[in-house]
């Protein structure tokens, strides 16, 4: 445990001393290191919102999968705008998350400061925030898949009602040309 601990040790200089663990983090420092404290808040608010975006997302699939089965129960006409209400939620979602995600990974990138980087990164290591950033995106693609999957049976459904269509226009032609013939 305790070389788990101490892995996660960094300083900057020979006075100072941070080590981080996933519950806490001991700070030493000479002065008042209040940059580095509100950085390592920063770094457990993004590991939190990955997590809530995680739940989120899992409760969006549940109700996707839910919301495409009582939709293949309607009729096709009625089905086509169901997928198209619940293709527009999904991309909302998925676009407002896909964000959010993208934000998080960049933030490394929030201080010129080497030290500071450092100290971001390795709390963002010990937090496993690439677990949840992953998790995240695993499900955001299962996401775009069905949003795939469903946008390919709508235009599936448009050309078979574009068949129908073209299909009864020409045998009213046909009938149409019969009736003349005969009249």
């Amino acid at each position: 445990m305790r070389e788990e601990i101490l892995k996660n040790t960094l300083s900057y200089t020979d006075n100072d001393l941070v080590i981080l663990s996933w519950d806490a983090a001991l700070i030493c420092n000479p002065e008042n290191p209040t940059d580095l404290i509100d950085l390592i808040e920063f770094a457990n608010v993004q590991v939190l919102e990955l997590r809530y975006y995680d739940r989120e997302l899992a409760r969006e699939m549940e109700k996707m999968y839910y919301q495409i089965e009582n939709a293949d129960r309607s009729s096709s006409f009625r089905r086509s705008r169901q997928y198209h209400a619940i293709m527009a939620r999904l991309m909302e979602s998925s676009a407002e998350i896909s964000e959010v995600i993208d934000k998080v990974d960049n933030l490394i990138r929030i201080t010129e400061d080497v030290y500071y980087a450092r100290v971001y990164a390795t709390e963002l290591r010990v937090l496993r925030s690439s677990q949840w950033s992953e998790s995240v995106s695993k499900k955001i693609a299962v996401i775009q898949e069905n949003y795939s999957m469903l946008s390919d049976e709508v235009r599936i459904q448009h050309s078979n009602t574009l068949e129908w269509i073209i299909i009864i226009l020409i045998a009213m032609e046909f009938v149409f040309a019969l009736w003349q013939t005969f009249r």
